[in-house]
């Protein structure tokens, strides 16, 4: 495995417990748990694209409105498939935090591919 790979999943666990941990919260304060999933989500793309960038990928480029859409576009499509999944695990009756923890993993090799290759390249 290589180190990149284990930095890219550090983050991942960082923007999980942002995730995960938000939606856990909101979910428990009343909110129904598909809508208490979009706050965290949002901020947990934005936590792991600051630390990717200078942590897993380490670019020392200036961040760039490019590099911000193509982020954007890889971070949302894998959201909406992870939204979709979660969503689905919640619907079957998966606890929160597991229906997360699921759909993030899942999604986490496809993602590690895409900003390597597409955002960070």
């Amino acid at each position: 495995m290589s180190a990149e790979f284990i930095r890219f999943v550090v983050v991942g666990v960082i923007g999980f417990i942002v995730d995960g941990g938000g939606t856990w919260v909101l979910a428990h304060l009343g909110l129904p748990p598909v809508a208490a999933r979009i706050p965290p989500l949002l901020t947990a793309i934005v936590v792991t694209w600051l630390l990717n960038r200078s942590l897993t990928f380490r670019t020392d480029r200036p961040k760039s409105r490019a590099e911000l859409m193509r982020y954007a576009t890889v971070a949302l499509s894998s959201a909406f498939f992870n939204f979709v999944l979660y969503s689905g695990l919640v619907l079957l009756g998966v606890p929160v935090l597991i229906a997360v923890a699921i759909a993030t993993g899942l999604l986490m090799l496809c993602s590690f591919f895409a900003y390597r290759n597409v955002v960070f390249r």
